[in-house]
């Protein structure tokens, strides 16, 4: 049976690399190295993925070297995924439920989605979408098959059926004056359907919003900051809008480094926020640089940002404060793991060693919103 050795690399159409000219002397190097040696050699380019054209090369060049190829069923590819591949299959099924949250929260159709897939100008993205989408629809259809069977509802469902409430019942939500929306930087494009089903039908009433875009931090449940950025537009009212630019929750240099990088989002509300407290609560950046180069561990940083808390506040004082570490995912705990100095259990991180005992409360940023703490140290800054 003959057999062929098969390179996949990264060399875009018009023959260069994003790893540069190294790169591209290696993979002529394995060229000649192959065709000295007289093997069967199949170089794959990515720019053949993105065209679309990568199995019928690939196909094609097999079976000139005499080699049928045959494609495994669906059955064996997904148990192949399952078996070997298993963060990646984890990942897609997060990427499905996530999806789906916000396709359910954007009031938005199948159809529709496919409509917006199909005005895509770049073909490997519209081809991937579209296929994701394929996935995605039947997955959809059985969820919702699911709800049916079970006469169960999930959170966009009660926003969605309410909201058809209010359009078909005329009791329904009639009468009122005033309606007081809180939280305004969470809501998705269901939640604002409702709130103007209940507008339309009370004419008159007033709206009296309260949010903060800066604090928007639910994007994966729905929530879309152009409805915040562009409220009077949605809401079709005459609106002053307020705002409040008084922190009383920390001072300078943070007030002034946060507002600079929240702000680097053009749709964020622009803003000049001023302090209340004296003083000053510092930002210190350690960066991770692991003695062993090893990635997926702050352990090196944590332990240099504890000599540098001890440097300032001095070991007595600094344990009597209250210390916090969060993170972008709750998983994020175990890049603290493998240390002798660092002990995990549950929410709670301990650092011992010969001159002091810290306590750690750990918890995500979705989960630390509004708690307020003397010391905060954030895990995985990165991209």
């Amino acid at each position: 049976m003959a057999n062929a050795y098969v390179d996949i690399l990264e060399i875009n159409e018009n023959g260069s690399s994003i790893y540069g000219t190294e790169y591209l002397k290696e993979a002529k190097w394995r060229t000649c190295l192959h065709r000295k040696n007289k093997t069967n050699y199949i170089q794959i380019c990515t720019w053949r993925w993105n065209d679309g054209s990568v199995f019928d090369f690939l196909a094609s060049e097999l079976q000139r070297y005499g080699i049928a190829p045959q494609r495994k069923s669906e059955l064996e590819i997904l148990q192949e995924i399952r078996a070997n591949r298993s963060d990646d299959w984890q990942d897609f099924l997060s990427l499905l439920r996530d999806f789906l949250s916000l396709h359910k929260n954007s009031g938005q159709k199948i159809i529709q989605i496919r409509e917006k897939i199909a005005r895509q100008n770049d073909s490997f993205e519209s081809l991937r979408m579209e296929r994701f989408l394929q996935i995605y629809a039947s997955y959809y259809l059985s969820y919702e098959e699911w709800l049916l069977e079970s006469r169960s509802y999930d959170f966009a469902d009660m926003i969605n059926n309410a909201t058809r409430n209010v359009r078909e019942i005329s009791s329904c939500a009639a009468g009122y004056r005033y309606i007081l929306l809180d939280e305004m930087q969470d809501l998705s494009r269901n939640r604002q359907e409702l709130i103007l089903e209940i507008l339309h039908k009370n004419p008159g009433c007033k709206l009296f919003a309260v949010g903060d875009d800066w604090q928007s931090i639910y994007r994966f449940t729905g929530s879309n900051l152009m409805l915040v950025h562009n409220f009077e537009k949605f809401f079709k009212l005459r609106t002053r809008r307020s705002l409040i630019e008084t922190t009383h929750r920390f001072a300078e240099p943070t007030v002034k480094l946060s507002s600079a990088f929240v702000q680097k989002n053009p749709i964020q509300v622009r803003k000049r926020i001023h302090t209340s407290k004296r003083g000053a609560t510092p930002v210190e950046i350690i960066f991770n640089e692991a003695e062993d180069g090893a990635r997926g561990s702050d352990v090196p940083a944590f332990g240099r940002a504890i000599i540098h808390l001890i440097s300032i506040y001095g070991a007595d004082a600094l344990k009597a404060k209250s210390l916090q570490i969060i993170s972008r995912y709750n998983h994020d705990v175990a890049r603290l793991a493998g240390s002798k100095n660092i002990e995990i259990t549950d929410e709670k991180i301990t650092w011992h060693d010969q001159d002091i005992t810290l306590d750690f409360e750990f918890c995500s940023m979705h989960k630390s919103k509004g708690i307020t703490r003397d010391v905060v140290i954030v895990l995985n800054m990165n991209s």
